[in-house]
């Protein structure tokens, strides 16, 4: 970032306004080792807002108690010093930062994004062994503060990256970088800087997009942390949930992958459980969204059909196979070679994909590759491709049981798609 643009950044974020009082006097009581249930409790009940807000929270099915909590001081008592700092925090920072009108952000596609990775982030917490679930949620909430404040304070400049994704930039940072020498990142890390807020969030937030780059390469409670949000990130975006309508759709890096001690049945579990927690974070904070992701339709029983993904390598993780064993299918892995196609085997599949940037070839050769496959099989070809398919070149190759998915693509248009493979009856079995 150029001095310029630095000085500009930073001269913006000073004119933030802070965060309201109570959150200091949180952090002060909650740092001595002195304070009580008491001391805390008596900071939040002089905010009434906070209050009630809290106390709603802790009382919806977030927790499930089964009675009701009528008192700060109680919430305090059952779910620890730590927690109730988190979950009070979350909701200043929240209604912080949501309040006034969206200048080029969609506002309720940014909270859809949010709580969803929240929700996710609480659930890999526990996969990646980061003990404390609230605070993965808040860090999942707050990750992309940064984009909200380019939103309010930087609207100009912002519509300059908004204007990029919707004509096909695939790298958000990128777009971010080309408009405003920065990106959402590194100014939500200088925002929650000026806050004071503690070190952990900011972490999550300057690292959410690059955890490599975070201390010691993951192994620190911090780093799980950090990884935790960015695997969220990227499952959220997979279920569709992304900020910009336009985002690039990010494949998993197998080094984070590998570095928590993460399988691809973690994923599936994970991407089963994501629409519930979703819709138990939704009453959390009140916050306006849209049902737009929908729920993921499984394969019906009786149904399952055997998917075959065709690799020059086997992956360490791939969000495809993720997406296709959380709904029902068999899958297994087909590795091209010189010497043609090794499966695995007793492999049977009814359908093949391919994704195009795996291939490391031309879309030509491709094509070629997939008609010697159609010279030997029956099976449905899906390839998974960068960019739009002209009509009538789609509506010649599936004459060919040969179709087209584009990327990015939400799971749902991944598993609409093979729906509509199995009702053409696009299976050698058929």
């Amino acid at each position: 970032m150029r001095n310029r643009e630095l000085d500009h950044l930073i001269g913006t974020i000073d004119s933030v306004p802070p965060l309201p009082l109570v959150a200091s006097r949180m952090f002060e009581v909650a740092e001595n080792p002195a304070s009580s249930a008491s001391d805390l409790a008596q900071v939040i009940s002089d905010d009434a807002g906070l209050t009630a807000r809290v106390l709603r929270l802790v009382n919806s099915s977030f927790y499930g108690f089964a009675r009701e909590i009528s008192t700060v001081t109680e919430s305090v008592v059952l779910l620890g010093f730590e927690a109730i700092v988190n979950l009070a925090l979350g909701i200043t920072i929240a209604h912080s930062i949501k309040a006034g009108e969206s200048r080029v952000l969609d506002r309720q596609r940014f909270w859809q994004h949010s709580l969803g990775v929240a929700a996710c982030a609480r659930i890999f917490s526990r996969l990646v062994g980061y003990p404390n679930s609230e605070e993965a949620f808040i860090a999942g909430l707050v990750h992309d503060v940064g984009k909200l404040f380019f939103d309010e304070y930087l609207p100009d400049e912002y519509a300059a990256v908004v204007s990029q994704l919707h004509a096909g930039e695939r790298n958000e940072l990128r777009a971010e970088h080309m408009a405003l020498e920065t990106d959402h990142a590194i100014a939500g890390q200088m925002l929650f800087r000026k806050w004071r807020l503690p070190r952990i969030y900011r972490m999550t937030t300057r690292y959410h997009h690059a955890p490599l780059q975070c201390e010691a390469r993951l192994s620190t409670l911090t780093g799980r942390l950090v990884g935790a949000t960015y695997l969220a990130d990227v499952f959220t975006k997979m279920h569709g949930g992304a900020c910009d309508a336009h985002a690039y759709i990010p494949s998993i890096d197998p080094k984070v992958w590998s570095l928590l001690r993460l399988s691809e049945e973690d994923g599936s579990r994970v991407f089963l459980m994501f629409d519930a927690e979703v819709k138990r974070a939704r009453e959390f904070f009140g916050i306006a969204c849209s049902d737009e992701l929908g729920e993921i339709k499984m394969v019906e029983e009786g149904q399952l059909r055997r998917v075959m993904i065709l690799r020059r390598r086997p992956p360490t993780v791939s969000t495809v196979r993720i997406i296709l064993t959380a709904a029902g299918f068999e899958v297994s892995y087909g590795l091209l070679s010189p010497g043609g196609i090794s499966m695995p085997p007793m492999a049977d599949p009814d359908i093949m994909i391919i994704d195009y940037d795996d291939m490391a070839s031309s879309f030509h050769g491709i094509v070629k590759l997939v008609s010697a496959l159609r010279a030997k099989t029956q099976l449905g070809v899906i390839i998974l491709r960068p960019g739009p398919t002209a009509q009538e070149e789609a509506r010649l190759y599936e004459r060919q049981k040969v179709y087209f998915l584009e990327k990015p693509f939400r799971a749902n248009e991944l598993l609409g798609k093979l729906r509509q493979v199995i009702e053409r009856g696009a299976n050698r079995h058929n």
